[in-house]
Order: C-alpha cells, then structure tokens, then sequence
C-alpha cells in the first residue's frame, strides 16, 4: 500500500483515500489472515487518506464472526459503505462515517438525492436489523458456512477435481485454477459447472481475475438441507459433464 501511494505521489497525482472491500470476494474469495486489513488502514491513514470500508458484500452478518468485515480486522474505517443486503430485495444503499468528515463535505458541496431517505426502504431495512438479531442469523452462518466449505471440498475432491476451497461464513470460494492444464481450461470448466447448477436450479458464479473461482453466496438464512441440495447438484453437474 505504501508503495502504491508513494507512486501516486511521484506522479503528481496525490492520493485521496481507499476504497477496498473488507472480504475480497471479486479477486477470488481471499479472507484470511484475520486482521489483514489493518497495516492497509495504518498505511492510509499515516498519508493523510480516507479508508473506506466497502461492507456490500461483507457486510450484515455475511462473515457470521462479525456483523461487519471491518470488524473481523480489527478496525474503524472513516467511511462504511452499505448496499444491497441491508433491504433485503428493496433498492436501498447507505454510506455512514464521521461526523467530522461528513460534515466537512456536506458544508463544501452541493449534494441532493430525489430518492435518498425513501421511507419504505427505511423501514425494510429497519426490519432487516430485527431479523438479524431474532433470527440469531450470525450463529447460523457459522455453523452452515463451515457445512457449506467442507462440502464443497469433500464434492470436489470425490470427482478429481484440483481445488482450493477458502472462505468464511456464508462466502465460500472454490479455486479451480489448477483444476486442468490451463488457465483457459479451467476456466471453461467453472463456467460449465455455473451453467450446471442454473439448470439444476442452484444459483452461483464464477470470480477472480481469471474467472477460474468458483463463487458461493448463498443468502444468511441457509440451512443444512440447503447445503445438501446444492451439493447434490454439483455432484450430479460433474457426474453430467463426465458422462
């Protein structure tokens, strides 16, 4: 991170702040080590910048250790961006930070949102906070995601198939990258397994930098018989693509 910096800086550019997702799920489902975030927080903030906790994806119980990814690092962002879990299917975002720093922007620009502070959407992803809790939707995760991993692991595995299994909650990575004699190989073989599932009516999707990972997301009420159908269509998807 220093060094990035240190390159804008060399190119007169300067650097503002950073916005990084607190699970890297675009990049092929890395969360571990716990805490990795921090030394980047450390990084930011020893520049002057603002850290930026992108909590789409990670955000609302999805790590079931914590109810924010920031959290399972360890850190206070100054800025926390929120999306589309918190409706629960109703079109709502959120950006919460400081009251210093959202002041300062709110007295330098002009900004009006025709839609923002809808009070339907409001009140849904109020009632989303409520379920979370009732529902104890964080113990839920745990106990479901590591039945989900080792699953995953276990099904790949009984059909030969070179894969690196990572992940934390209900965020499960499947890295078929080694899984043939290319890349591009790979590849295809993840996105016939993605295609498989659809038409066995389980949905997934590929990610990393290659498409060569497979993404499981399922929602935070997943239970173990949930588990036991995606598994039984993944193993009938392989036994379909071997035949």
């Amino acid at each position: 991170m220093r060094d990035a910096i240190a390159a804008l800086e060399a190119r007169g550019v300067g650097f503002a702040g950073l916005i990084m997702d607190q699970v890297l799920t675009s990049d092929g489902v890395y969360t571990d080590p716990v805490g990795f975030m921090a030394p980047v927080r450390e990084a930011v903030r020893e520049a002057g910048g603002v850290f930026i906790a992108d909590e789409v994806q990670s955000g609302f119980g999805r790590t079931g250790t914590h109810m924010w990814g920031f959290d399972r690092h360890g850190i206070v962002p100054d800025l926390v961006i929120l999306g589309k879990p918190m409706g629960n299917g109703l079109p709502i975002a959120a950006l919460v930070g400081t009251e210093t720093l959202l002041n300062t922007y709110g007295d330098t620009f002009r900004y009006f949102n025709t839609f923002g502070g809808n009070p339907v959407c409001i009140a849904a992803a109020d009632a989303v906070l409520d379920e979370i809790e009732r529902r104890d939707v964080l113990a839920n995760v745990v106990a479901t995601g590591a039945l989900l991993r080792q699953g995953l692991d276990e099904t790949l595995a009984a059909h030969g198939i070179a894969a690196t299994v990572r992940g934390t909650g209900l965020i499960a990575g499947g890295d078929l990258t080694n899984a043939r004699e290319s890349v591009a190989e790979s590849k295809e073989l993840v996105g016939a397994i993605v295609n498989g599932l659809r038409e066995r009516g389980v949905l997934i999707s590929s990610t990393g930098p290659r498409g060569t990972v497979l993404k499981v997301r399922p929602p935070l009420i997943f239970q173990s018989e949930h588990v036991s159908r995606l598994l039984a269509a993944l193993d009938d998807t392989f036994t379909h693509l071997a035949s």
